[in-house]
């Protein structure tokens, strides 16, 4: 297990950094998958994808204000345990990405790539 995800990080040409920053990030989520159904807007994205599963139509016949990819997501995992852990996958991937478009923003400034991920990352992070 650990080496294959060593490799997916040698494939994915992450730097240390972001590396320690990512495994932070999903340390600061595991409490998350721990709360009780609190959280109202998680409860009505579950409710929303389930009926997108029985097929009733998004907008017309179930509305929320989110876009459809977040219902799509909750339809997707099925129970709030899967969509806490989809959630947090997404936002790694959303942490990369935004690092992969940062480096390319500040080419030449390597402080400026770091604190702009850091503080995007925790930002997108803490509740």
């Amino acid at each position: 297990m650990l080496k294959k995800i060593h490799n997916l990080l040698n494939k994915l040409n992450l730097p240390n950094w972001l590396v320690i920053l990512l495994f932070f990030c999903l340390i600061l989520r595991i409490p998350s998958f721990f709360e009780p159904y609190s959280y109202g807007d998680e409860m009505i994205y579950l409710t929303l994808g389930q009926g997108l599963r029985q097929g009733v139509p998004l907008y017309s016949g179930l509305h929320d204000n989110k876009p459809p990819v977040l219902y799509l997501t909750a339809a997707l995992a099925g129970s709030l345990v899967w969509f806490k852990i989809l959630l947090a996958i997404s936002s790694l991937i959303s942490i990369v990405i935004f690092a992969k478009i940062v480096k390319i923003i500040f080419e030449n400034k390597p402080r400026a790539q770091k604190i702009s991920v850091i503080l995007f990352a925790l930002l997108t992070t803490l509740p």
